[in-house]
């Protein structure tokens, strides 16, 4: 993933409740999905990376961070092969994630 977003870029968020209890048991489970989800992800044109994130107040929350270079290659993306990637990440999560995308608007000098 670009290590910064820049103007114009999407980022994809699916958030919701882990299943685990703590953030190494989400890792591990993360780890059964991982290569599988990645692999189809890379192949996409226009994915920049993906980043899984464990709420640090240890409640569970979860936020999984997918950047895409534009809107356009970010719904390519949904059309297509999004279903099986989703349903794979969503099986280390209590229920589906809600998803949603937003473009950088505005940022600092990087």
């Amino acid at each position: 993933m670009a290590q910064y977003m820049d103007l114009g870029m999407v980022a994809a968020l699916a958030y919701g409740k882990a299943k685990a209890r703590a953030s190494e048991g989400w890792a591990r489970d993360l780890e059964k999905v991982w290569d599988r989800s990645t692999g189809v992800l890379l192949k996409q044109k226009g994915f920049l990376g993906l980043r899984c994130l464990w709420c640090s107040d240890d409640s569970g929350e979860v936020i999984i961070l997918g950047m895409w270079d534009t809107m356009a290659h970010r719904l390519a993306y949904e059309a297509s092969v999004s279903k099986g990637v989703r349903g794979a990440f969503e099986e280390t999560m209590q229920g589906p994630a809600r998803r949603l995308k937003y473009i950088v608007v505005k940022k600092t000098a990087s």
